[in-house]
């Protein structure tokens, strides 16, 4: 009976530790003893974006300029990533932005591709702006115009080293016609404190052009 009590005991003590902590059970003849540790656990706070950053924007429905010259010069503002109709049937289409770290400030930068959609789409570009929240200001403006192989729409961006890399479209010469881009470009571009540059410049022939 004694040791059928001194089983069950040490078994509920086990149980209780296995919930609260680390059982210890030392046993010396007939005598036991049983100590238990409390662990503590911490759970990591999640980051949340402070009220001054750039993440804490709405892009999809803010204002931009007139990026499409659809609104004699006046500001577009977007709604679920749509501005409205002009009267020529172009629209400015704003696409979901990509934030980090690329004008080597302690600030967030925000990455915003955007084209201009109706009867003929103008391909992507991107936007770029630095700052804060309640002054957000757009520092570039690309791709740039590169020496060979232009890049005429974007459709991957990336930051890589405090580097933006934007792949897409090109033309591989001035006689392929706009509707049929025949080459894939990859540019680099570094920040030099005032400016983008274009660090890097890379572009593959396709061999046929990509769209009949």
């Amino acid at each position: 009976m004694r040791y059928g009590l001194c089983a069950l005991f040490l078994s509920l003590a086990l149980l209780a530790g296995c919930a609260n902590g680390t059982v210890t059970v030392t046993t010396s003849g007939s005598a036991t003893t049983i100590s238990s540790s409390t662990v503590s656990s911490s759970v990591a706070a999640t980051a949340t974006p402070t009220a001054t950053s750039l993440d804490s924007i709405d892009w999809l429905n803010t204002s931009y300029p007139d990026l499409c010259q659809m609104n004699g010069g006046a500001k577009v503002t977007v709604v679920n990533g749509y501005g409205p109709l002009s009267s020529n049937g172009v629209r400015l289409h704003v696409f979901d932005p990509l934030f980090g770290y690329i004008t080597r400030t302690n600030a967030l930068d925000v990455i915003v591709p955007y084209g201009c959609i109706g009867h003929m789409d103008t391909g992507t570009t991107i936007l770029v702006y630095s700052g804060n929240a309640s002054n957000p200001t757009m520092v570039g403006q690309l791709p740039l115009a590169a020496p060979k192989v232009p890049l005429v729409s974007v459709l991957t961006e990336g930051i890589l080293g405090q580097k933006l890399e934007l792949s897409g479209y090109g033309f591989s010469s001035p006689a392929v016609p706009e509707c049929c881009p025949d080459a894939w470009v990859t540019d680099t571009y570094t920040w030099n404190g005032s400016a983008f540059t274009l660090s890097a410049h890379q572009a593959t022939k396709l061999g046929a052009q990509l769209y009949p």
